[in-house]
């Protein structure tokens, strides 16, 4: 029997063309980042507070309370705070095998832009899963 290939839809094509990254750990004991991955972001805030080559429209400020959030540790399962493109940048730098502290294994996931606005991070003892929020009428 010959198998027709399933046609592909163009909405969801579209929407995976930049698929949005999420950080997630993939092991129980709670989510952390190295010193090294904290190190990078801290190197990026210096650099484009003296207007270095990675400057962009509100970098400064989008650095600086992302270190904010880290420091404080309130507000670190926001999808928001996870799919910072400041965060996904120094994880990748580091390498995923060293961005996590030592209570955390780190992985980056991609997911369609539409649904990045309708998900939420789940945690159970450190162990995180990704979940988009349904919504009925």
């Amino acid at each position: 029997m010959r198998r027709t290939a399933m046609p592909e839809c163009k909405h969801c094509k579209a929407q995976m063309k930049f698929p949005v990254q999420v950080v997630l750990n993939k092991s129980y004991g709670g989510f952390g980042l190295s010193g090294r991955v904290i190190g990078v972001i801290k190197l990026r805030q210096s650099v484009s507070a003296k207007g270095g080559p990675w400057e962009d429209a509100g970098d400064h400020a989008n650095v600086s309370a992302l270190l904010k959030v880290i420091e404080k540790g309130v507000g670190l399962h926001s999808v928001q705070l996870r799919s910072n493109s400041i965060l996904i940048y120094a994880i990748r730098a580091v390498g995923l095998d060293q961005s996590g502290d030592e209570y955390s294994d780190l992985a980056i996931v991609e997911i369609p832009s539409s649904v990045a606005r309708n998900c939420y991070i789940k945690e159970h003892d450190g162990f995180e899963t990704l979940h988009e929020n349904h919504f009925s009428i």
